[in-house]
């Protein structure tokens, strides 16, 4: 399934923080059946690391753009 990031931006960060966790399970399963010989569809895999990028990628933009640690998951150590 690819998502496009025109849908991620217009989601809220709550949901794609359990987009990223679903993304991040599926990947973890898709290498656990990879390694049995399960996977039929490769590519899957690609496509879902690709997708976690995204994710990160919109998650992680800096809130304020003035302070150069304003990220979601890092706290803030400047005088800004």
């Amino acid at each position: 399934m690819t998502v496009k990031q025109e849908e991620l931006r217009q989601k809220e960060n709550s949901e794609l923080l359990e987009l990223l966790d679903q993304s991040r399970e599926k990947l973890r399963q898709l290498r656990f059946d990879l390694a049995s010989g399960k996977v039929k569809n490769v590519a899957e895999i690609k496509e879902t690391k690709k997708t976690i990028a995204r994710i990160l990628t919109i998650v992680l933009v800096p809130i304020n753009r003035e302070c150069c640690c304003a990220y979601i998951y890092v706290t803030c150590q400047c005088d800004v």
